[in-house]
């Protein structure tokens, strides 16, 4: 049984000593390998058998199918021994203590070991020699020297460790309300009356479902992210009492070592008895500390086995937590499921209104004619002219807009000629025999200057139906292009998700592994002292010190 204890021990912390030259990416990654490689076990599952449990995240099943009950014992079984080392502690301890104290020649040196014999006589000269005093008081020290950078090392982790799961929660919540409020801002914008302009050319209630959608999305991740606060709040409030817990242990450990190696250097009896009372306690803690954080390396790992397909960084979609929960998002360029009712929403209004808009403001331009007399010499037979000469350009519509109302069109007046008297501008239609002709012809640069330059009151009005509706539609394509495009896109997750993991697969296993280690090692060494404290009861009491003339020596 101690062997495989020794054992036990020896391996785990062999397999949580990283190479410390490496970066910490490349450590946290051997480390997670190391913890793939590490057999789990069942037993209560099934059926009272030990059974070996498959690698990996859920036995590598996929989320869906995984087995929750037998992974969780599988994860959990990994703290068996350390804290059936911890049990044995404690129990050895309390019947060692009874034993001490009743049986076992009780607190005096006897002859003897488990069936003591007489008391020492120190009028007789028995008693413990200078080597067997000393070879203790070395040793007891040692361990004193040693507990230090173990206490030191795994008090960094410690703090590291919760420093890294408050971090994944700003992380998170820092995203929530990032996204939250530009929902807001999103929705206000499309909600502003300069939008209203769209429900012209939108099939009727388009624009308010489209702000509907954006409400409920909004109000859902309101809602999701009060739970994330309150659950960020209370992991952070019970991650606090658990750094607090083992932060006392560790330095409750720290100073029985030192407690320990003052008995020694003074020769304090009762400081040894102080150090071994205490550890009754402490020991079994220091391995409940140990057995505790073990399997949530573990867990860990299982998530963040995310190795790309060179085998030498993280990736994303592998881990198969976060391709469950962004399963559709391995391309980029893809929505976020949670998005692509809006986005349909969004592509039928701007498809309808660039329709519509073509229809209303520049087909009625380009098909729109006028009696051009060049020279107006209104005796020559006129020329009918297009206003807007949409020759050769694209088809109307998203994207070629623009190039409709960048084009030159015709202003002019109208007016009536008879018997060679032309009378232009005229407001009055022209009369029977009257002979209707232009005037004051000229090219405005753009349709977007005829908005404001044009005479002609049908021509103004058409130019600004178009370039209005333009505008409202630019602007509205301005903003799902710059604001909610790419809100809405996976690229906007894989920063996010990078983050989470650098913290979760990296800072966090590194830091775990801090605390692990030491810990483990620390409680080890604190066996040591126990036992070195119950020999210094004894040993470092000057009465119980053989004479120089005397050795004999005592059990």
């Amino acid at each position: 049984m101690k062997l495989t204890i020794i054992a036990f021990v020896c391996f785990v912390l062999s397999i949580q000593i990283c190479n410390v030259t490496a970066d910490s990416e490349s450590r946290a990654l051997d480390i997670i390998k190391d913890y793939s490689n590490i057999t789990r076990y069942t037993y209560f599952t099934t059926d009272r058998k030990l059974t070996k449990y498959p690698p990996g995240f859920c036995g590598g099943t996929p989320v869906d199918d995984c087995d929750w009950p037998k992974y969780a014992e599988a994860v959990l079984l990994l703290s068996g021994i350390p804290l059936l080392i911890g049990l044995i502690c404690l129990c050895l301890s309390v019947v060692f203590w009874l034993g001490r104290s009743f049986l076992f020649g009780g607190c005096r040196p006897t002859h003897g070991f488990l069936c003591p014999g007489p008391k020492l006589d120190p009028e007789i000269g028995e008693g413990y020699t200078s080597c067997q005093v000393w070879a203790l008081r070395i040793v007891v020290v040692i361990f004193a020297i040693a507990a230090v950078p173990l206490f030191i090392t795994a008090m960094t982790g410690n703090s590291r460790s919760t420093k890294g799961i408050n971090k994944v929660g700003d992380i998170i919540i820092a995203k929530a309300d990032d996204t939250i409020t530009q929902l807001q801002n999103i929705t206000a914008e499309v909600n502003s009356t300069e939008f209203e302009r769209l429900d012209i050319y939108s099939p009727p209630h388009t624009r308010q479902d489209i702000i509907l959608q954006l409400q409920n999305i909004t109000d859902e991740g309101v809602s999701m992210q009060k739970k994330a606060n309150d659950i960020d709040t209370q992991a952070k409030k019970y991650g606090g009492w658990r750094n607090d817990i083992v932060l006392a242990g560790l330095i409750v450990g720290l100073v029985i070592c030192i407690v320990a190696a003052l008995s020694a250097i003074c020769s304090i009896p009762l400081l040894s008895v102080v150090a071994a009372l205490s550890l009754i306690i402490v020991l079994p803690f220091t391995w409940f500390v140990f057995s505790v954080h073990y399997p949530v390396n573990s867990l860990i790992s299982d998530v963040c086995i995310t190795f790309n397909s060179t085998g030498t960084g993280l990736s994303n979609f592998t881990n198969p937590l976060i391709n469950e929960v962004f399963k559709d998002c391995q391309n980029q360029s893809n929505t976020i499921p949670a998005f692509r009712q809006l986005e349909t929403l969004v592509t039928d209004l701007l498809d309808s209104s660039y329709q519509q808009a073509c229809t209303d403001g520049i087909d009625n331009l380009c098909t729109l004619t006028f009696p051009l007399y060049p020279n107006n010499d209104y005796d020559q037979q006129p020329v009918v002219t297009h206003i807007l000469n949409c020759t050769g350009l694209p088809a109307c519509g998203n994207g070629t807009m623009d190039d409709y109302i960048n084009q030159p069109i015709y202003d002019f007046q109208l007016g009536c000629r008879v018997g060679g008297v032309a009378t232009c501008p005229k407001a009055m239609p022209c009369a029977s025999g009257e002979q209707l002709i232009s005037c004051q012809v000229k090219q405005e640069p753009s349709v977007t200057e005829c908005q404001t330059d044009c005479l002609n009151p049908n021509i103004k009005n058409m130019s600004q139906i178009a370039v209005n509706g333009i505008q409202a539609l630019d602007a509205f394509q301005h903003i799902w292009d710059q604001q909610v495009h790419p809100l809405i896109k996976c690229s906007n997750l894989m920063p996010f998700i990078e983050d989470v993991q650098q913290v979760a697969c990296v800072e966090e296993i590194d830091s775990l592994i801090l605390l692990i280690s030491p810990t483990g090692l620390f409680a080890i060494l604190m066996i040591g002292v126990g036992i070195t404290s119950v020999l210094g009861q004894k040993r470092f009491n000057k009465k119980a010190h053989a004479q120089p003339s005397l050795h004999h020596e005592m059990a």
